[in-house]
């Protein structure tokens, strides 16, 4: 799920550095012209339309994964599990495969659990709220970029600020979604497979409980991807580039006016 988050949100990313793009090539060309021609009119209408469709479903969906984290019984999670690579029993002749494994590890298992503690089920809700909050402001971001563009206030202050909260939001939700999500699941890994005593009979050929088959323990793998990082920094510097570009635009609408006066 965090992969899938991450290629969403750099394309939203890419979505308003073409927008910012556009913005540029239009300023230049049509320095002068009032109105946004028909055809981009068109495009950036369907545009916001489309954002904030994504921010209401996106909205509802967050909603429903809280609530479902937080009340369903049974949850499908991925859990971390101490790393083991299942062997062979000995007397078993396998023949097949032209390749042989040399070593291996399996980290996680994908399971369905039920009987989780609320703790363990709010630190999973905290993600999903999380994630969808990432989704939603950088959708609504978009809605107020194209909404500055449709009405001739693209380089405003309040679209620099949009930007650099939308910024702030994604650093923030997406460095703590991942401490949330993995200690959710390290937590719902101690719960549903930390062992007190294990034993078997003397005949068993088993040295140890990780040896045998079916018997996974648990594991405090916690990973950390600093994606929001980089995605931060990269709105930070869209963010200038508007806030210069106000700035810009101001100084030349008092050319205009004095020009103007001149005519």
């Amino acid at each position: 799920m965090d992969t899938v988050l991450a290629y969403l949100v750099g394309g939203a990313v890419m979505v308003l550095v073409a927008i910012a793009g556009v913005t540029f090539w239009r300023a230049s060309q049509t320095a002068w012209v009032e109105e946004v021609p028909g055809i981009e009119n068109t495009r950036l209408r369907w545009t916001r339309n489309i954002a904030s469709l994504i921010a209401g479903i996106w909205t509802l969906g967050g909603l429903f994964q809280v609530g479902k984290f937080l009340w369903m019984p049974m949850l499908d999670l991925v859990l971390p599990v101490r790393p083991f690579w299942p062997q062979v029993p000995e007397g078993v002749n396998v023949e097949g495969p032209t390749a042989q494994i040399v070593s291996g590890r399996i980290r996680e298992v994908s399971v369905d659990v039920e009987g989780l503690t609320f703790g363990v089920r709010a630190l999973l809700a905290g993600e999903a709220l999380l994630q969808c909050a990432i989704v939603v402001v950088i959708a609504v971001a978009v809605v107020r970029i194209c909404s500055a563009l449709l009405t001739e206030r693209t380089f405003e202050e309040r679209s620099a600020r949009w930007i650099r909260a939308t910024a702030w939001v994604i650093l923030g939700a997406g460095l703590g979604m991942q401490v949330l999500g993995e200690a959710g699941r390290v937590g719902a890994s101690a719960e549903a497979l930390r062992m007190n005593q294990v034993g078997w009979s003397g005949d068993l050929p088993y040295d140890d409980p990780s040896e045998i088959p079916g018997i996974f323990a648990e594991s405090a793998d916690f990973t950390i991807n600093y994606w929001p990082v980089g995605v931060c920094l990269a709105l930070l510097a869209l963010g200038t580039v508007f806030r210069y570009g106000a700035r810009l635009r101001n100084a030349n609408r008092s050319l205009r006016r004095d020009v103007d006066g001149l005519v």
